[in-house]
C-alpha cells in the first residue's frame, strides 16, 4: 500500500497567459519513492477576486453615500433649535419683541432655548415699561406746556393792551393786577 506524506503548494505560476498553482506530493510505495508535480488553472479565481473587488468598490460608494444623507439628515436635526434660536433672535432684532422659541429637548440646547425665551419676556416687558414711561412724560410735558402757554397768552394780551392804550392809572392798575394775579 503507498504512504502518503504531507503534500506542499510551491506557489503560482503563469504559463502562457494562464495562472497555476503548484503542488508537490511524495508517495512511498513498494516499488519506490516517487514526486508527483500537480499543476491545477486558478484563472477563475482571479476573474472571482476582480469582480468581488469591483463590487466591494460599488458597495463602497454605496455605502458612503447613504452614510453621508444620514450624516446630513442627524445634523440638520441637531442645528434645527439652533436655527429656531437664530431666526428668533433675528426677529427680535427686527423690533417683535413677542417672539418666542419653542425647544423641548432637556439638554443644554433646551436650556438655552428656556434662558432665550425668558429674555425676549424680560425685554418685552422692559420695551412696555418705557413706552409707558414714554407716553406718561409726553402727557406731563402736553399738560406744562398747556399750563405755560395760558398765563404767557394773558400776559402778552395785557401787556399789549397796555401798550395800545392812553395812559389811565386806574385803567393800567387794573389791567397789571389781572397780569399779577
Amino acid at each position: 500500500l503507498p504512504v502518503v506524506n504531507e503534500s506542499q503548494c510551491f506557489g503560482t505560476i503563469i504559463i502562457k497567459g494562464i495562472r497555476y498553482i503548484e503542488f508537490s506530493d511524495r508517495i512511498d510505495t513498494l516499488y519506490g519513492r516517487y514526486k508527483i508535480n500537480i499543476w491545477k488553472d486558478i484563472s477563475y479565481i482571479e476573474k472571482i477576486k476582480a469582480d468581488q473587488y469591483e463590487y466591494f468598490k460599488f458597495m463602497e460608494i454605496i455605502f458612503m453615500l447613504l452614510l453621508t444623507g444620514i450624516i446630513l439628515i442627524i445634523t440638520k436635526q441637531i442645528t434645527k433649535p439652533i436655527e429656531i434660536l437664530r431666526t428668533a433672535s433675528t426677529n427680535i432684532i427686527k423690533g417683535d419683541y413677542s417672539e418666542r422659541v419653542e425647544i423641548n429637548t432637556k439638554d443644554e440646547i433646551g436650556y438655552l432655548g428656556a434662558r432665550f425665551n425668558d429674555m425676549a419676556r424680560r425685554i418685552e416687558e422692559s420695551i412696555k415699561e418705557l413706552k409707558y414711561n414714554a407716553e406718561l412724560k409726553q402727557q406731563y410735558m402736553d399738560n406744562l406746556t398747556h399750563e405755560l402757554k395760558t398765563p404767557l397768552t394773558s400776559i402778552v394780551g395785557y401787556s399789549s393792551l397796555i401798550r395800545a392804550s392812553n395812559y389811565d392809572e386806574k385803567f393800567m392798575k387794573k389791567r397789571i393786577d389781572s397780569i399779577y394775579f
